[in-house]
């Protein structure tokens, strides 16, 4: 899955706990503005397997995802 940290209603981290409750095995990328928001064990608990900092390239994107798929 691929979301931005910051969401109405609710952040992109507590997205990613929800969705790893239910499917731990979908590896989850984040991209956000603030890198500092949370800390490394928060987002392997909530399966996070990379984080982006905005703004992201295709590039960026791109590589993210193929690792993110290779972990699938």
């Amino acid at each position: 899955m691929l979301f931005d940290y910051s969401m109405p209603r609710i952040t992109g981290l507590d997205l990613a706990r929800q969705v790893h409750q239910i499917r731990p095995d979908l590896p989850i990328v984040i991209f956000t503005g603030q890198m500092d928001s949370f800390s490394p064990v928060e987002l392997q608990a909530a399966g996070v397997v990379r984080v982006l900092a905005k703004p992201v390239t295709r590039v960026e994107l791109a590589a993210a995802l193929h690792e993110a798929l290779a972990l699938a």
